[in-house]
C-alpha cells in the first residue's frame, strides 16, 4: 500500500490493490501440504505444483465472484517478470504504450492492424480510457509477442517517431 501511495495511485484505487495483495496467495490452499510445507529446495515437479498457486488464486477469486478483472490479474500474475522469466504464463514486456492504473483494460496502446486485419503502416495510438478514442475497444487478453511475431521495442520506437494519434485522424 505504501508503494502504491508513494507512486501517486489514486486513493480510491487503494482498496482494490489492498484486496488483491491480500488474496494473491489464496491459491496456495490448493497446493498439497507436503509440498507447501516442505523444508529445503523443491524437486522440479514440486516446483511446478507450487507455481500453480498463482493460477489457483485467480480460479478461486473467479469462483467466489465479486472481484475485478484487475484484482484477478494481480493474483494470477504477481510472479510474472518483464523478461519472461516469471510464472505462470512467462509474460514478457508490454504491448501497451502507457498503462492505466485505474483500469488495466483501458490503457493507451498502439494498434498495429486495421479492422480488416492488415498491418498498419504506423501504429495508431489510442487511449482506451477516452470514450471518443476507444470506440468500444478494450483489452480482452494479453498476447505473447513472440507467438504473434511482434518486436515490442520496434513498435514502441514507431509509436514515438511516426505513430498516428487517433485525434489526428478525426480532423
Amino acid at each position: 500500500m505504501a508503494v502504491a501511495q508513494a507512486d501517486g495511485i489514486d486513493p480510491g484505487y487503494l482498496p482494490i490493490i489492498m484486496t488483491a495483495t491480500l488474496l494473491r496467495d489464496v491459491g496456495k490452499t490448493r497446493v498439497p501440504l507436503e509440498i507447501l510445507n516442505k523444508p529445503g529446495r523443491f524437486e522440479p515437479e514440486e516446483l511446478e505444483q507450487m507455481r500453480k498457486h498463482a493460477v489457483y488464486s485467480g480460479v478461486i477469486m473467479r469462483e467466489e465472484g465479486g472481484f475485478t478483472d484487475e484484482q484477478i490479474a494481480f493474483a494470477e500474475q504477481h510472479h510474472e517478470m518483464l523478461n519472461s522469466e516469471g510464472y505462470p504464463y512467462g509474460l514478457k514486456g508490454d504491448v501497451v504504450y502507457e498503462p492505466n492504473v485505474e483500469n488495466s483494460r483501458r490503457p493507451t496502446l498502439g494498434i498495429l492492424t486495421q479492422s480488416n486485419g492488415k498491418k498498419r503502416a504506423a501504429p495508431l495510438v489510442c487511449n482506451l480510457a477516452l470514450r471518443s478514442e476507444a470506440e468500444g475497444r478494450e483489452v480482452s487478453k494479453v498476447l505473447d509477442q513472440e507467438k504473434v511475431d511482434v518486436d515490442v521495442d520496434e513498435v514502441m520506437e514507431q509509436i514515438k517517431t511516426r505513430g498516428e494519434h487517433s485525434d489526428r485522424l478525426r480532423r
